[in-house]
């Protein structure tokens, strides 16, 4: 690889691009820009220019002021000459005979991760390793300063990372840099969000990015705050994540043993659901005892399950009681799930918001099993409106589920 200069690798670049017609004003790719060629050669646009001006002085290159797919604007884009594409095809026979292929050459995804990142300043690798760490594809503005043009990137001004790249680049990383990218994240997922893709939630990113950087402590005060949005989320890694944390300090270990065990319940890992049901039971026996009743039931242990459920009757915990009558709709014992709601609303309480929305949750459940589906509905918009965070998607969801 090293035998092709940037000069020749430009070359071999836009040949790629060979049969796109200049003509075709509208049609032209971003990676035929000035923009599109640094990234595509994780050189500096400044080193593209040059490396540009070059060429167009051989009569290799064409340049053409045309409107860039999915562009608003006018762009330069770059195409090869006759001349060009000579000395192009050249360049491929000399790889061929050499062995090399040139996908392999110009394609990052497709590079030896390790050597991309150990030609990389500390600066590149860093910003390189941040566009990869995101999860969702980001606006450059959020990309630490660097001096190539490392992150590939297309003509909204967006990341454009496929996701073998990601994992490629990520796993050849060493376990210091991972954190310091995931903490870079973080970050901007909380202080950036006019800049972050809509629809996205920072709180949820936000404590993902945390846990891997190993920032747990601020991760488990935002989960522990916002439970219930946690507890209705279908997301895979954030749970490996949680997953494989071995300590949790006492305060947090309710709330976030709660979390893993709905996650592990989601995911159909009943034995890891009931591991983070017995630490839930070493701070809080009563509300243990209804997550091990409702793994019980999942389980088939029905029996087990009738012994946890009556241990639970016999206290006055409104949290056990409000998880009871979630329990008892797995069981689809309607009269009991009421009656579980019932003792809940009239135990004397602090005001919990993230309760109240699971208690609208659970009587919407108990409200469409009865078909009052209007009632049903009503709950759920008194869920949404008893916490704003309480995740959109699974209500949408829920709703769905429940015929409404």
């Amino acid at each position: 690889m090293t035998d092709f200069s940037i000069g020749e690798r430009l070359l071999l670049h836009l040949y790629k691009y060979k049969n796109v017609d200049p003509k075709e004003y509208y049609n032209i790719p971003w990676e035929l820009t000035q923009d599109g060629i640094a990234a595509a050669l994780r050189i500096s646009r400044a080193h593209a220019s040059i490396e540009l001006k070059k060429h167009r002085e051989k009569d290799n290159v064409h340049e053409e002021q045309v409107h860039i797919k999915g562009g608003k604007v006018k762009r330069k884009s770059y195409t090869l000459t006759i001349r060009g594409l000579e000395a192009a095809k050249e360049l491929e026979e000399r790889a061929e005979s050499q062995g090399v292929d040139i996908n392999t050459l110009l394609d990052m995804k497709r590079q030896d991760p390790n050597k991309i990142l150990g030609e990389l300043s500390d600066s590149d690798k860093f910003a390189l390793g941040v566009a990869c760490t995101f999860r969702y594809d980001v606006s450059m503005e959020l990309i630490p300063r660097y001096e190539k043009n490392v992150i590939p990137s297309n003509v909204a001004g967006n990341t454009v990372i496929n996701k073998e790249l990601k994992e490629r680049i990520l796993g050849a990383a060493d376990i210091e840099s991972l954190k310091s990218w995931h903490s870079y994240c973080a970050e901007k997922w909380m202080t950036s969000a006019d800049k972050l893709p809509s629809g996205t939630d920072p709180s949820l990113e936000k404590a993902f990015h945390l846990i891997c950087a190993k920032r747990t402590t601020e991760a488990f005060k935002l989960i522990s705050y916002d439970i219930y949005n946690f507890i209705y989320m279908d997301d895979k890694p954030l749970y490996l994540a949680l997953k494989s944390v071995e300590k949790i300090p006492e305060r947090y270990c309710r709330d976030i043993n709660a979390v893993r065990a709905e996650f592990a319940i989601q995911y159909g890992e009943l034995d890891s659901a009931e591991r983070f049901a017995n630490e839930i039971i070493s701070v809080d026996e009563d509300f243990g005892h209804a997550y091990m009743a409702k793994i019980k039931i999942l389980k088939g242990k029905i029996s087990e399950a009738n012994e946890f459920i009556s241990k639970i009757k016999e206290s006055d915990h409104p949290i056990a009681m409000l998880k009871l009558a979630d329990v008892y709709m797995d069981l689809n014992d309607i009269d009991n799930a009421e009656r579980a709601i019932k003792t809940y609303v009239e135990s004397p309480k602090e005001s919990d918001a993230s309760a109240e929305a699971e208690r609208h949750i659970i009587s919407a459940r108990i409200c469409a099993a009865k078909g009052e589906k209007s009632d049903a509905e009503h709950h759920l918009a008194k869920a949404l409106a008893s916490n704003n965070s309480v995740n959109q998607s699974y209500i949408k969801a829920l709703k769905k589920d429940l015929g409404l």
